[in-house]
C-alpha cells in the first residue's frame, strides 16, 4: 500500500467519524429537546403523567448515552488524526534522511573524482619530469668513459 493510499485511507476514516459523530450530536440534541418536552407534559398531566414521566427520565438517560457514544467518536476521531499527523512526521523524516544519504554519496564521489584528477595531473607532472631525464646529453658534455 502506498504512502498516498494510507493517507486517503485515514483521511476517509477520519470523514467517516466525523460525519457519524455530528450526525449522532445531532440526534442526541433532539432527543434531549423530546424529553425536556415529555417532562413538561408529563408534569401538566400531574398523576395522570406520572409514567410517561418515567419513560421521559428513560429517553433523558438514553439522550446522555448518547452524548457519551458522540464524545467517544470524537476521541476516536482525534486519534486517527494523531495516527495521520505521526504517519506525515515519519514520512518526512525518512524523505530528509534520504536526501541526506543522497548528498553524502553526491560528496563522496565528488571528492573520489577530485582525487582522481589530482593523481592523473601528479601523474602527468611525474611522466613529464623522468622525460626530461632521459634525454640525451648535450654534445658538450662528455661522458665519464671518455675522459680516460
Amino acid at each position: 500500500m502506498s504512502r498516498s493510499s494510507i493517507k486517503e485511507v485515514i483521511k476517509s476514516v477520519q470523514q467517516r467519524i466525523d460525519n457519524y459523530r455530528d450526525r449522532n450530536a445531532r440526534i442526541t440534541n433532539e432527543i434531549t429537546m423530546l424529553s425536556l418536552n415529555a417532562t413538561i407534559e408529563a408534569a401538566r398531566a400531574g398523576e395522570a403523567g406520572r409514567g410517561f414521566a418515567v419513560v421521559a427520565t428513560e429517553v433523558k438517560h438514553l439522550a446522555g448515552q448518547a452524548t457519551e457514544a458522540s464524545r467517544e467518536l470524537g476521541a476516536i476521531g482525534e486519534e486517527t488524526s494523531e495516527l495521520e499527523r505521526q504517519f506525515t512526521e515519519k514520512e518526512c523524516d525518512r524523505l530528509s534522511e534520504m536526501a541526506q544519504t543522497l548528498v553524502q554519496l553526491i560528496v563522496r564521489n565528488l571528492f573520489e573524482c577530485t582525487a582522481d584528477v589530482r593523481w592523473w595531473a601528479t601523474d602527468e607532472a611525474l611522466v613529464h619530469g623522468l622525460k626530461s631525464l632521459a634525454r640525451p646529453a648535450p654534445p658538450f658534455i662528455m661522458p665519464l668513459n671518455d675522459l680516460g
